[in-house]
């Protein structure tokens, strides 16, 4: 997760740190054939797919990019906007759902995501490594979430 924004210090501050500390590790990526997935998080910060793309950029180096959660953006924004704006600097991807009405994640398919465009628009950017799911559950409840995976993948 790329830091916390607390009401203490600043944006950039955070900015600052976090690019720097990536900037410090991406050799170490590198030697290792490592990837690192800035992911999209409830914590103030990189806010918008411009924001991840211009982070991403400013730590200048293919070994980090994005790791996109489908859901943790759906209160303010759109996945698909996301996919679009990130491009090539998708690294890897969890699938995720968020109900709008409900304010809360809910169980693949369950919810307000777009799967077919989803599953379009990481094609279209060249997205062909995996996907996982971040749901909770059961055993039950996993075994479903795998039978929608597949669903959500073959769209």
């Amino acid at each position: 997760h790329p830091g916390q924004l607390q009401a203490e210090g600043t944006y950039q501050e955070v900015w600052n740190n976090v690019r720097d500390a990536l900037i410090d590790i991406a050799p170490f990526a590198e030697e290792m054939g490592a990837a690192i997935g800035v992911e999209n998080v409830w914590n103030k910060f990189l806010l918008s797919a411009k924001e991840m793309a211009d982070f991403v950029d400013a730590v200048g180096s293919p070994r980090v990019g994005t790791y996109l959660d489908t859901a943790n953006m759906m209160l303010y924004g759109y996945p698909e906007h996301w996919i679009r704006g990130l491009g090539s600097r998708v690294s890897r991807v969890h699938f995720k759902d968020f109900s709008r009405r409900e304010r809360s994640f809910v169980p693949l398919m369950d919810g307000d995501t777009e799967w077919r465009t989803i599953v379009k628009d990481l094609r279209d950017i060249g997205y062909d490594s995996y996907v996982i799911h971040e749901v909770s559950g059961d055993r039950d409840l996993q075994i479903e979430m795998a039978k929608r995976m597949r669903k959500i993948v073959s769209l």
